[in-house]
């Protein structure tokens, strides 16, 4: 019972048709209540059935991932290739500096609420994120998670495969678009401007905080007797998120594992230009993200 309403739901078969494929029933569902209840229905239940309907349907939604050109998977009219993104990342997951993350999540949160003011104010409803930072820091794993968390479908574009504005605005005018790079300093300064990349979020190496979320993800352990020295090893040696995972994932022992990955940032630390800031070969390229029509986020569809 809902606030005191009394109801009751049926299905009801309202027309019986037949065609070339055999016959068919048009049915509907009806709602009965006592008509003295009938503003609470319309003004109180009624839009809480509506707003449940679309929180299951968003509980049930497999995001997707679409890439441009790519023959593999269902592809659609304007040439999108699309896959389910199968991808786990979460938030809660990554290896990344907990402030940059809380402020990530929480500009996402903002943008995502204020689809209204943006129209108001006439402003695309769109905003760019710039992951930046070496080889295997975690760029794409970051890019899924932000997919993950806003249930968006992940368009997936190679800047050099582009021939032309058209391909670009397939993906529509209200999206999230986020662009990856190894090396910013390279980039053209009009593509850094905010309206293009709002918020730049530098991924970089790992940190003993992240080294502490991997531990608890890989080896499910939140302290060990081994830690101190792994701190004190990552702050004077640069190592990669991945080059961590990789470690810890030669044994299910901590003991073994940890010793394992004490022993490669110990080699680590006497590789000649292991100091090196930034490392890897320049690369750019663009995913963006795109909200579906079923999309609870968005009260007004």
């Amino acid at each position: 019972m809902f606030e005191g309403i009394q109801r009751k739901w049926e299905m009801k078969c309202i027309e019986m048709k037949e065609n070339h494929q055999g016959k068919f029933e048009k049915r509907v569902i009806e709602l009965s209540f006592h008509n003295k209840l009938t503003e609470k229905v319309l003004n109180s239940y009624l839009p809480y059935v509506m707003e449940r309907s679309k929180a299951i349907k968003e509980e049930k939604r497999v995001v997707k991932l679409l890439s441009l050109g790519n023959f593999y998977g269902d592809q659609n009219d304007e040439g999108w290739a699309s896959t389910n993104l199968d991808h786990p990342a979460t938030f809660d997951k990554l290896a990344m500096d907990p402030k940059l993350k809380k402020d990530l999540i929480d500009d996402l949160d903002r943008f995502v609420r204020r689809r209204d003011f943006y129209k108001k104010v006439g402003k695309a409803w769109k905003r760019g994120y710039l992951l930046y930072g070496p080889l295997a820091t975690g760029k794409s794993s970051l890019i899924a998670a932000m997919a993950n968390y806003l249930k968006f479908d992940v368009y997936d574009l190679e800047l050099t495969s582009l021939y032309s504005n058209s391909e670009l605005r397939s993906c529509g005018d209200e999206r999230i678009i986020v662009s990856t790079t190894n090396h910013k300093d390279k980039l053209d300064p009009a593509l850094l401007r905010p309206g293009r990349m709002d918020m730049h979020i530098h991924m970089s190496y790992c940190s003993p905080t992240g080294f502490r979320t991997l531990a608890s993800n890989y080896l499910c352990i939140t302290n060990h007797n081994l830690f101190t020295e792994i701190d004190e090893l990552m702050m004077e040696v640069e190592v990669t998120p991945a080059e961590v995972v990789e470690e810890l994932m030669k044994s299910e022992d901590a003991d073994v594992a940890l010793g394992g990955l004490i022993k490669f940032l110990q080699n680590k630390k006497l590789e000649p230009g292991n100091c090196d800031s930034e490392g890897g070969e320049a690369d750019f390229g663009v995913k963006c993200t795109k909200v579906t029509e079923l999309c609870p986020l968005f009260p007004n569809e």
